[in-house]
């Protein structure tokens, strides 16, 4: 994958409220959860091709665990 020239998305603050966590009062009651990511990839083949199939898939990111130091 050719980094030199990425796309890249950016999630700054995004607030969520949702049910997390192991005691009964934090499964009860919703709770604030904030994610910051940064997300570089080639997009040079989608780019290219003008083609869908080989944009990046919102999905895939969505059910992979891309953490990271």
């Amino acid at each position: 994958m050719d980094l030199n020239n990425p796309a890249i998305i950016k999630i700054k603050n995004l607030r969520l409220r949702t049910y997390i966590g192991i005691k009964e009062d934090e499964i009860n009651n919703k709770q604030d959860v904030i994610i910051n990511a940064l997300i570089k990839y080639s997009a040079e083949n989608a780019a290219n091709t003008d083609n869908m199939d080989n944009a990046l898939n919102y999905r895939t990111i969505t059910k992979k665990n891309y953490c990271t130091g």
